[in-house]
This record gives C-alpha cells, sequence and structure tokens, in this order.
C-alpha cells in the first residue's frame, strides 16, 4: 500500500472546481492509475494552513496530469509517496496511534438531515463501527460532518481526529485498505495513523 499527499494549489481556478465536486475527483484519481481497475480511497485534508489530496492505494500513482490541473506549478513533484505498509507493520495488538478519518456515516441521500452533522451522532456512529473495524476510541481531538451535494443526492463527510487502540491487527488492515462506511468511492472512508 502506498499513501500520497498532494499539495493543492487554491489560486487555481480548476483547484475549487476539483474540491467542489467528489465525482470529478473520482474520475482524476482514477485516472492516476492509467489501465488499472483498483480500489482507492482518498480524502482531501486541511494541515497547516494547506490543502492536502491524501490517496491510498496499491499500487504508486502517475499524478502528473492532476499536478498540472491542481498542483503548485512551481514544484514538481507537489506530492510525496509513502510506504505505508512499514506503517501498518507496526500496527500491532495494543498499540496506540494518532488517526484520522474521514467516512459517511449516512452513505447518499435525497435530502440532508439535520441530526447527522451533530458531533455526538458521529461520535456514536464512530464508536459502534470501531470494534468491527479492529480498534477502540483512546481520545478524540475533533470530530466535524459537513453535507456535500453530489449530482441529485447529498453526501455526509464526517471527520474524526483523536488516537486509537489496535485491537485485531488483521481486521484493522482490512478496513484500513477496504475503507469504512459507505461511498468509498467519493471521497470517504479512508482512516490512517501516524
Amino acid at each position: 500500500m502506498f499513501l500520497t499527499h498532494m499539495a493543492l494549489d487554491l489560486t487555481m481556478k480548476e483547484t475549487h472546481s476539483f474540491l467542489l465536486s467528489p465525482t470529478l475527483q473520482h474520475r482524476l484519481i482514477l485516472d492516476s492509475f492509467p489501465g488499472e481497475k483498483l480500489h482507492i480511497l482518498w480524502r482531501i485534508d486541511s494541515i497547516s494552513g494547506r490543502i492536502w489530496l491524501v490517496i491510498l492505494s496499491p499500487i504508486r500513482p502517475t499524478l502528473d496530469a492532476l499536478h498540472q490541473m491542481c498542483g503548485f506549478q512551481g514544484v514538481f513533484p507537489s506530492w510525496h509517496i509513502l510506504d505505508y505498509d512499514t506503517v501498518l507493520y507496526d500496527a500491532i495488538q495494543d498499540s496506540v496511534h494518532p488517526f484520522i478519518l474521514c467516512a459517511s456515516p449516512s452513505g447518499e441521500v435525497r435530502k440532508p438531515d439535520s441530526l447527522y452533522p451533530d458531533p455526538r451522532m458521529l461520535f456514536h456512529w464512530l464508536k459502534q463501527h470501531a470494534p468491527d473495524c479492529g480498534f477502540e476510541i483512546v481520545s478524540l481531538d475533533s470530530i466535524t460532518g459537513r453535507w456535500v451535494h453530489v449530482e441529485s443526492h447529498y453526501l455526509l463527510y464526517g471527520r474524526w481526529e483523536g488516537k486509537l487502540r489496535i485491537i485485531d491487527e488483521e481486521q484493522f488492515s482490512q478496513c484500513t485498505s477496504d475503507g469504512i462506511g459507505p461511498c468509498r468511492d467519493l471521497g470517504a472512508g479512508l482512516i490512517t495513523i501516524d
């Protein structure tokens, strides 16, 4: 598995189009793996005042086209790739790790539900699903939720940051590569640890 972080240039108009459309993200990210039919997970992160595209994939992506569209033009490459298997190798039973998860508790719906973005609802959703994914929550530093319009539907993106404890190495590794929750092909379901 490879974890890619690509810095996005907000001064480019195309970057805003990319950020506003999970469908466009899906198409362009899959185009970064030409000739392959792969299960790819991704999310958008805001870290230290920068916007990052984060991709988890079984092979290295080819990001030249995406870089031309919304990467920093004076910096090439505008991404870095980490061999994530070495990180997962350290995710042993009872180990504690900082984590970030972006997932969709609701899946696609016709009309947004005001209950779901509530941090208490998002907390209970994650607490309920964590054991089946091989981990338990140690602490949560941040929980946010936002609705995004996707064609004729709405999709809730929940985001959790905190610390987790591995309780089942095999389950955790599987959920890391498969993703968590519905709508994983629209930028939901990616969990990463440090």
